[in-house]
C-alpha cells in the first residue's frame, strides 16, 4: 500500500494504490476491506491488471453486483468497490478471478474537507485500521 496526500487550503486530496500479486496456484477472488474518514468523498477509482486499466463508474449497489458476478461466474476479471451497508465510512474491494502469478493495482481517490485546530492548526488523519463497531442486538 502506498498513499500520496495533497493539501490546498483546507482541503485534503489522498490516492492510495494497493497491490495485490495472485500467489496460489489458482485463480481467486481477492477481497480489500479498507476505513475512509467518514466525511470523505471518493472521487476515483480505478484496477489495473497488466496493461488493461478499468476506471469504474457508479451504478446501482444491485446493478453493479450483478454485473461483477456475471463476469466472476464466467471466468472474467472484475472489480466491484462498494460502500459497507453496516457503516459508511467503510469500503470493501472485490477483485475477481485474478490468475496464478497476477499483479492487481489499485487507486483510491478521495477529498476531505480538514478540521481547524483551537490553535488554528488543520489535522488529518490517515484511517489505517478498522476499529470494532458496537452492534444493538
Amino acid at each position: 500500500i502506498s498513499v500520496e496526500l495533497q493539501v490546498r487550503d483546507h482541503v485534503a486530496s489522498v490516492s492510495s494504490r494497493l497491490q495485490y500479486v495472485n500467489e496460489e496456484e489458482h485463480p481467486l477472488e481477492a477481497v480489500f476491506v479498507f476505513p475512509l474518514p467518514a466525511e470523505a468523498a471518493v472521487c476515483h477509482f480505478s484496477a489495473k491488471i497488466g496493461e488493461q486499466e478499468i476506471v469504474a463508474e457508479v451504478q446501482d449497489r444491485q446493478s453493479a453486483r450483478d454485473q461483477y458476478d456475471d463476469a466472476v461466474s464466467s471466468g472474467q476479471q472484475a472489480f466491484l468497490l462498494e460502500e459497507s451497508e453496516e457503516s459508511s465510512d467503510v469500503f470493501k474491494l472485490s477483485v475477481g478471478c485474478l490468475s496464478p502469478g497476477q499483479n492487481a493495482s489499485i487507486t483510491i481517490v478521495y477529498v476531505i474537507e480538514l478540521s481547524v485546530q483551537a490553535d488554528h492548526a488543520l489535522r488529518f488523519c490517515l484511517p489505517a485500521v478498522l476499529n470494532p463497531r458496537y452492534k444493538p442486538a
